[in-house]
């Protein structure tokens, strides 16, 4: 078995919303979605009640504004809503930033609603900033109004968040997944043998070979199991042991057997599952 095969592999990212519910996404495609008509759609909507809400708006639009409500700073409509626009486009970023890092650092589970609340704050802090440049006032009023709102933007934005994960999420993704499959399919080369990723059972790893099995054929390779998952990519696959590489088509089920847990497969073979993946691999089938 190669060094390359003894390192421990990458582990995955379970997200989850503020109700606990686990959200189907990754922080690629998230990217992906983003820039979906669906998605600017939603948060062109979501955005316009944030500004609508927004008291120095309201009063402005309405003509109730006046100098008898010293709490009230005497804002134009365009200043206020130019700065529902930074602040959104600040929250969207910081929101990216700690997604990939938390992705990289390796979390297993990652709670949104306190990714959330950094992005939130971050922004409202930055739009406080920028309000003392531009706006008459002074940093207490910006502060107190900063702590009034803040609680209830975090509250409307975990409900916006909510919406979006339940309804437009999955419909995003269900586009993204029809133009994923028009590219030509993933392959896995070695030398001159090349195989379809989605044809592959599973790839098995002993001392400097690796077994391929391809419909109910074996094939030897001298390779490192770790270059051809590489290859291999997005095609439905779990890496359960050092040694594995499965394919979803390939399970049958998972069972307890010596107070281990395995993965049996519709061939009848059973793959070892390595400490500490179990509820990795038990979310990895109830995904697929």
């Amino acid at each position: 078995m190669s060094a390359d095969d003894n390192q421990p592999p990458r582990r995955e990212t379970h997200f989850y919303d503020v109700l606990g519910a686990p959200v189907r996404i990754t922080y690629r495609e998230l990217l992906q979605v983003l820039p979906h008509r669906q998605t600017v759609l939603f948060l062109i909507v979501a955005l316009a009640l944030y500004i609508m809400t927004d008291r120095d708006v309201f009063y402005h639009l309405t003509g109730l504004a006046g100098h008898q409500d010293h709490d009230l700073i005497p804002l134009t409509t365009l200043i206020p809503a130019g700065l529902w626009l930074v602040e959104a486009a600040v929250y969207i970023s910081v929101y990216l930033v700690c997604l990939n890092l938390v992705e990289r650092a390796g979390f297993t589970t990652v709670y949104l609603p306190v990714v959330s609340l950094v992005a939130t704050s971050t922004a409202s802090l930055l739009r406080m900033l920028i309000g003392l440049l531009v706006l008459p006032g002074t940093l207490h009023d910006f502060a107190y109004r900063l702590l009034v709102t803040e609680l209830w933007l975090y509250i409307s934005t975990q409900a916006v968040e909510l919406l979006y994960f339940r309804f437009i999420l999955p419909v995003c993704k269900a586009h993204l997944n029809i133009a994923a499959a028009q590219p030509s399919a993933r392959r896995v080369v070695v030398g001159r043998q090349s195989f379809a990723a989605e044809e592959i059972a599973y790839m098995r790893s002993e001392d400097h070979y690796v077994e391929i099995q391809v419909q109910g054929a074996s094939h030897f390779v001298r390779a490192r199991l770790s270059d051809l998952i590489a290859m291999a990519g997005e095609a439905g696959g779990f890496q359960p042991h050092r040694s594995w590489w499965i394919s979803r088509n390939a399970v049958a089920d998972m069972v307890r057997k010596n107070r281990r847990y395995v993965l049996r497969l519709k061939s009848g073979e059973e793959v070892p599952i390595a400490r500490g993946k179990t509820q990795e691999a038990r979310n990895w089938l109830d995904r697929s």
